[in-house]
């Protein structure tokens, strides 16, 4: 067996259990309650603790976690905050850092612009809205900040 083939198969484990945890995050299950979610990410963390590409689920649950973020995908935000509180206890607040810090800052967007955060990114991801109004000027630098991954 390879090296590249090796690396692969240690790290596919991360990527799927990422995209696993994406899909049960997204909005479109909406019919599961809190309690089944919550169920779910529980039984994911013991299948994460066994993975040897931690740092490879960061980058694709980072990258899903934008999306969810950015696009208003999110099924529950005290989901979202459930599953980071959940990593911070198991790998340490370090690993966090940036999940955290992408959900903060998209949290004080929210705040700050009353609930202009994430309809506007299909505005400004037009071409025809190039010169938006001023008030959507920071939600493009976050936009962009995410999209660019300033966390990374």
């Amino acid at each position: 067996m390879s090296i590249v083939s090796t690396a692969f198969l240690q790290n596919r484990p991360a990527e799927l259990i990422a995209k696993f945890l994406d899909e049960k995050l997204r909005a479109g299950n909406k019919g599961t309650s809190e309690e089944e979610l919550e169920g779910t990410l529980d039984k994911v963390l013991v299948l994460f603790r066994f993975i040897q590409g931690k740092d490879v689920f960061e980058a694709f649950y980072k990258k899903d976690l934008a999306k969810r973020l950015l696009l208003g995908k999110s099924a529950s935000i005290d989901a979202e905050k459930s599953m980071i509180s959940k990593l911070k206890t198991e790998c340490g607040s370090q690993f966090t850092n940036k999940l955290e810090g992408m959900f903060k800052s998209w949290n004080n967007l929210q705040t700050d612009h009353d609930g202009l955060g994430c309809t506007c990114v299909s505005i400004i991801l037009s071409p025809f809205h190039l010169h938006s109004p001023t008030p959507l000027v920071p939600c493009y630098f976050l936009c962009t900040m995410l999209y660019l991954g300033y966390f990374d």
